[in-house]
This record gives C-alpha cells, structure tokens and sequence, in this order.
C-alpha cells in the first residue's frame, strides 16, 4: 500500500487518509492547482487499466463544508476493489504496476515544415516579355 501512496504522491496526490479492508481500499486526497495535469493522466491510466485488470476503481470527488466555513471544498476519492477476490498485497502490486506502466504514446502532433527551398527563375531580376519584372525603386 506504500508503493500505491507514493505513486500517487508523484501525480501530486496529497494523501489526507486511506482505510484498507480485505474487501476494498479507499484513499482520500487533494490535488494542487499546478499538479492538476499530472493528475489527471495518471487518473485517465488507472481508469483504463481497470478494464483489463482484476480490480475495479471509482475515482470521484467528495464534496464537503468544514467546520466553522461557509465555503464548500472537496477531495478527491478513490476506491478500489477487486472484482472477484478479496485485496491482497499482489492486487496492490498489480495496482501500482498499472499506475506505474508506461502510457500509451501520444498522437503525432501538426508537423511544421522549418525550411523549404523556393524555386524561382534564375534570372528574378529580368524583365518578361512584357515589360513587367523587378525594377529599381523609383520606376526605371
């Protein structure tokens, strides 16, 4: 369960408090501001890894007013079970391997082009045929 506090940690998951059955484990925290977009990937990861893995997740918000405030806050609550067993250290170690595994690569992104060669006539300065082309500033 360590391992699990400490990788969420990295994510910028203060941990506030974390209650561990045989039958589910439950972890409460805050996230900062700055670490919102660390967070969030990491809470996309373990969502999609609970497709595929032998545990459930519910990640939500847990909304609340503190004593003697008239403002309301929330943290963030996680819980975790295992779809058929009950939780063990080896649920917790598959749990962290997801958190842990290397997500997915990202789509390419606009590919710009720094330099490209211009082709132009060898002689730009010529005059067409016409009578148009480059000149001299002051018309001659």
């Amino acid at each position: 369960m360590d391992s699990l506090v400490q990788e969420l940690a990295a994510a910028g998951f203060e941990v506030i408090s974390e209650e561990i059955s045989p039958q589910r484990g439950r972890i409460t925290g805050r996230v900062q501001t700055k670490d919102m977009g660390t967070w969030r990937s990491r809470m996309r990861r373990l969502l999609l890894a609970a497709d595929t893995s032998p545990w459930a997740i519910d990640i939500s918000r847990m909304y609340f007013v503190p004593k003697g405030e008239e403002v309301e806050r929330y943290c963030w609550r996680i819980l975790f079970t295992l779809k058929n067993n009950k939780l063990t250290d080896t649920s917790w170690t598959l749990l962290v391997a997801d958190l842990l595994s290397e997500p997915p690569a990202p789509p390419p992104g606009r590919v710009e082009l720094k330099e490209y060669p211009l082709l132009l006539s060898p002689e730009r300065n010529a005059l067409s045929a016409g009578g148009k082309g480059a000149t001299a500033l002051g018309g001659g």
